[in-house]
């Protein structure tokens, strides 16, 4: 059944008319049209979701899906807000609630489609590349099965929230609810291929004319032991820096990660001496995810781009470097925080409109340095103790931390969003 929006932007006769006599039946419709327009106006969003009746934003409307054979009646109470900008600003649909849907439901994957006045083809919702909301009832527990969604479980109840709201609310006319089988997502956990985002955050332009990068508010310390790993991308890869995933900011003796070239990476300590490492083959392709990750442990410090182990170059760091169990190491500790994401601004070290998303910190070695190859992620990472800094979406109003630490950041010079 669909659910259909209207816009109203007719003005409002507040002329003092001379009283009529009217019927109750009439003076008791015109009460109900008056509150309703009243709540409109009130939202600002003028917009009404009608089925059998008019219903407004954060309001609901029923609806009857299909499981198991069987029907039910759920409610969908979608909900705007109002986004400022400078010299603009507009409401947006920021979260979808859906209620009453019965135990039989389980298993399935509930598809919200939004569409505008004009197309059959549904309009994006949650963002550009990916236009339809997915749910998945996992036995009753519910859970995102695309990117940039944040989803809650009740009793019989989920609510959608859209962690950069993208679909203008004015622009949306009706809304359908489907359900189907499940499909394995990466996001539920549960996909067989690569788990890599649909978009990230760009730091600066690819011609370096532009820089840009984020300060974490606590930072990140290394120590004896860490990971660092993201999901990467950038136009021209042979750019040096076309990715700087990890800065030194002010300090020495902080852990900066970069791309030297398409083919080359390195692990600097600021101040002190720098480990380059190459992949055996090949290069990193242009406009093309890449999974990076660094880790340190009592045998040094290793790295891999899409799970293949990267050779240490042992001449790029010469004395400074020292042979530990059966790899290399600096031959002092790490001894203060990085601070910055997509640059290391002091050494004028800034990302050349790389992209990165996923990005975890985390102060133990998730990989033994000694592996070989490691496995590519298949579910999008989750935070744990370890776990120092989280970024797992593609927003920058404002840039959220998902680990326990939840680091604020300030965005500094050309800071974007990419798909």
């Amino acid at each position: 059944m669909s659910n259909y929006y209207f816009y109203h932007d007719d003005p409002i006769d507040e002329s003092i008319q001379k009283p009529r006599k009217r019927s109750r039946l009439a003076s008791v419709l015109l009460l109900i049209l008056g509150a309703g327009f009243l709540v409109q106006t009130t939202l600002a969003a003028n917009i009404s979701l009608t089925s059998n009746g008019s219903t407004e934003f954060g309001q609901g409307v029923q609806q009857t899906i299909y499981c198991g054979g069987s029907s039910s009646v759920v409610t969908i109470k979608p909900s705007s807000t109002f986004v400022n900008a400078q010299n603009a600003g507009n409401y947006y649909v920021n979260s979808v609630q859906v209620s009453g849907i019965s135990s039989s439901c389980a298993g399935v994957d509930f598809t919200l489609e939004a569409f505008d006045t004009s197309t059959s083809t549904s309009t994006p919702l949650v963002s550009a590349g990916v236009p339809d909301l997915i749910v998945y009832d996992n036995a009753g527990t519910f859970q995102a099965a695309v990117a940039g969604v944040d989803v809650t479980s009740g009793s019989g109840t989920f609510t959608a929230n859209f962690l950069s709201p993208y679909a203008l609310s004015h622009s949306i006319y009706r809304f359908t609810l489907q359900t189907s089988s499940h499909a394995s997502s990466c996001w539920t956990g549960d996909h067989t291929s690569t788990c890599a985002p649909v978009g990230g955050i760009q730091f600066g332009n690819t011609a370096g004319s532009q820089t840009g990068y984020l300060t974490m508010s606590t930072g990140f310390s290394a120590g004896d032991t860490f990971t660092v790993e993201a999901w990467v991308k950038a136009t021209n890869m042979a750019n040096e820096n076309a990715v700087v995933i990890l800065g030194a900011g002010a300090n020495n003796y902080a852990l900066t990660v970069r791309n030297t070239n398409a083919s080359q990476w390195s692990v600097d300590m600021s101040g002190w001496a720098r480990m380059n490492f190459n992949l055996p083959s090949g290069t990193m392709a242009n406009d093309t995810w890449h999974y990076v990750v660094v880790a340190k442990d009592s045998n040094g410090i290793a790295m891999w781009v899409n799970g293949t182990k990267l050779n240490y170059i042992s001449a790029s760091c010469g004395a400074n470097c020292v042979a530990v169990g059966s790899g290399y190491t600096f031959n002092r500790s790490y001894t203060a925080a990085s601070t910055q994401i997509g640059a290391w601004a002091n050494n004028s070290w800034f990302s050349r409109g790389g992209v990165i998303n996923y990005l975890r910190l985390s102060n133990v070695a998730l990989y033994p340095t000694t592996q070989s190859n490691i496995s590519l992620p298949t579910s999008v990472p989750t935070s744990s103790g370890s776990t120092k800094l989280l970024l797992r979406q593609a927003a920058i109003s404002p840039v959220v931390d998902y680990s326990s630490i939840g680091q604020t950041f300030t965005n500094v010079g050309l800071v974007s969003i990419a798909n």
